[in-house]
């Protein structure tokens, strides 16, 4: 079990308290000497999270019911109702109904509880989501089957399918030898396309794409034998407007306008250049107009890095500065060099061996020709 400890770090916000709940950091289980402090680990489903009731003890720690359904259990004995600790708090984990979660409980006068601060991991969202992509849950549920002597599950050869409660296409992939192999496609519980990708003996291999609710593109890769190569875009959800966005932007009416006619036209997020060995060698970010903001190049063969930041300005794509470092090193290295809003010189120093600026200059004032 990992050490518990809450921290309670009093905020100011608009001239009125309020606190924050963190933990302290420790590394996720990995033997089972880990979860010799929980008394109950499951797979469940919530039933009821009981939100209309009232609080058990609305001034103080709670204790407070919720119904499960448990759909695999690991340790301890079978039960159908668990206890959240401070429900409707800064410490609370946010259980609803429809929820799928991996708890990891302990007891707490007489009740068993789950806490903030412990493993407590969401499986599957209420509307039926499920980390696919980075495999949060997944990847658990498998580590608690080996380290309790649980066979794992295996797929039979051919196409699996599986449903979201509304009848909805969750996901369609293929299996060989229970290796994922061909086009593997994820939906979102509308019907709307989440992802699609292509899988090599369980390695992705061609071209993935991902998408928003919308439907719009969100992202667009390519890897070979499990590996990125070519050139990696992200893209802007232009379907969605946040007015401060815009507030510094002459052309707001402008772009927005067309962007809301044009719900499938696209701008660019990020970028990403792989080598042949699978290595980021250019990273690139903009805003959600499409200009560039930064841009970090690495050359592996001298273990450096360029930085260049671009002025946040709608002509675009003018150099703010260039910074030097090594890679995985914040310190940097070599000369810095900063240009104003037309492109002219404005500061420089060079950076000695310990970090120290040193022979900083200031370029004169170019005038501006009328």
């Amino acid at each position: 079990m990992k050490k518990y400890l809450l921290l309670l770090l009093l905020l100011m916000i608009s001239s009125a308290k309020a606190f924050a709940c963190t933990c302290v950091y420790t590394r996720p289980f990995q033997i089972l000497d880990d979860l010799k402090g929980y008394e109950f680990i499951a797979h469940v489903k919530i039933v009821n999270d009981h939100d209309k009731e009232p609080l058990t003890n609305p001034k103080g720690n709670s204790f407070d019911k919720v119904d499960i359904q448990v759909q695999e259990l690991f340790k301890g004995k079978m039960t159908n109702v668990i206890y959240e600790v401070d429900k409707k708090n800064f410490c609370s984990l946010n259980i609803v109904n429809g929820q799928e979660w991996i708890f990891f409980a302990v007891r707490l006068n007489g009740k068993l509880v789950v806490r903030y601060c412990d493993d407590n991991l969401i499986y599957r969202e209420a509307d039926g989501q499920r980390d696919w992509e980075y495999q949060r849950g997944f990847r658990e549920i498998k580590l608690l089957r080996e380290l309790f002597g649980i066979p794992e599950r295996k797929l039979a050869n051919g196409k699996h399918t599986e449903y979201y409660e509304n009848g909805q296409i969750e996901i369609e992939e293929n299996y060989e030898n229970e290796k994922r192999v061909g086009e593997r496609k994820i939906w979102y519980p509308n019907g709307v396309l989440t992802s699609k990708k292509f899988f090599v003996n369980d390695s992705l291999d061609g071209k993935l794409e991902r998408y928003y609710p919308s439907g719009q593109l969100k992202e667009v890769g390519f890897f070979q034998r499990g590996k990125p190569y070519n050139v990696h875009r992200s893209y802007n959800d232009t379907t969605y407007f946040p007015d401060h966005w815009y507030n510094s932007r002459d052309d707001y009416e402008r772009i927005k306008d067309s962007l809301m006619k044009e719900h499938k036209r696209i701008s660019l997020s990020e970028e990403l250049v792989f080598n042949e060995k699978g290595e980021n060698i250019v990273y690139r970010k903009y805003d959600h107009l499409g200009i560039l903001q930064r841009e970090i190049i690495t050359h592996p063969e001298t273990n450096t890095v360029t930085e260049i930041d671009y002025h946040d300005d709608h002509y675009g794509r003018l150099v703010s500065s260039i910074t030097y470092r090594k890679v995985g090193e914040y310190k940097p290295l070599g000369h810095y060099q900063s240009y104003d809003y037309e492109g002219y010189p404005e500061r420089s120093w060079d950076y000695d061996d310990s970090g120290k600026r040193i022979n900083e200059k200031i370029a004169p004032r170019i005038k501006k020709m009328n």
